[in-house]
C-alpha cells in the first residue's frame, strides 16, 4: 500500500466532486508512482488495452464482420487494491467488477472528503458528543471530593450548605477545577474549590 498514493487518488477525486475521476486518469496517476510499471502512453492505446470493444473488419468484398475485443491487459494489481482499500474504508465509491472497463472510474465520498479535511469536516460536527450536566450529581462528586480530603471538621458543616445552595454554573466551575488539578496534592485542591463557594481555613 502507498499511503501517498492513495490521499493523491482522494484528492483528485475531490477535485472532480462531484463528478467521478475516470479511469484513464487513475492509471496516469499510477504511472507518477509507480513508473517501472510498463503502461500504454497514448490515450487511445490505453482505451485499446484496458476498455471490453468491438472492432471491424473487412473482407475482400467490403463485407463488415464485428468482433469483440477479449484480450485486454489485466489491471494493474497495485491500482486495484490502492482502490479496494479505499473503498473498503468508505472513503471512495469504486466499482472493481464495472463490465465498461477493466479499470473503474472512482467517485469520493463525504467521508473521504471529511478525511482530507484538516477539521474533520461536518462529520466532526454532526458526531459531536452532547454531555448533560446532572446537577444533582455534581453536588454529590464535590461533597464526596472535598470530604476525602479532610476538610477540617469546624468548616464541614458551612462547606456542605455552601454546596447544597450552589447553583449549577458554581458547581461546574468546581467540577472543571477539580479535574484540571486532580487528587496529586488533595488538601490544595480542597482549598481551591472551598475557596469558591466562600470557605477558607
Amino acid at each position: 500500500m502507498n499511503r501517498e498514493f492513495q490521499r493523491q487518488i482522494l484528492t483528485k477525486c475531490q477535485e472532480a466532486y462531484p463528478y467521478s475521476f475516470k479511469w484513464d486518469a487513475l492509471v496516469r496517476l499510477y504511472k507518477i508512482f509507480y513508473s517501472d510499471e510498463i503502461l500504454p502512453e497514448d490515450p487511445e492505446e490505453l482505451f485499446q488495452a484496458f476498455v471490453p470493444h468491438s472492432f471491424v473488419v473487412l473482407d475482400d468484398e467490403d463485407t463488415c464482420f464485428a468482433f469483440d475485443k477479449q484480450e485486454l491487459l489485466t489491471p494493474p494489481q497495485k491500482l486495484m487494491s490502492n482502490l479496494q482499500y479505499l473503498k473498503e474504508h468508505g472513503l471512495i465509491r469504486t466499482d472493481l467488477s464495472w463490465p465498461g472497463a477493466t479499470i473503474p472510474d472512482a467517485i469520493i465520498t463525504a467521508k473521504g472528503i471529511d478525511f482530507l479535511a484538516d477539521d474533520g469536516g461536518l462529520s466532526a460536527i454532526l458526531n459531536t458528543l452532547t454531555v448533560k450536566f446532572d446537577v444533582d450529581n455534581a453536588r454529590e462528586l464535590v461533597a464526596t471530593g472535598l470530604l476525602k480530603a479532610n476538610v477540617p471538621e469546624e468548616k464541614q458543616g458551612a462547606l456542605m450548605k455552601a454546596i447544597r445552595e450552589a447553583p449549577g454554573t458554581m458547581l461546574q466551575t468546581a467540577v472543571t477545577k477539580m479535574v484540571e488539578k486532580g487528587m496529586s496534592d488533595p488538601v490544595g485542591t480542597a482549598k481551591a474549590v472551598a475557596a469558591l463557594f466562600g470557605i477558607e481555613w
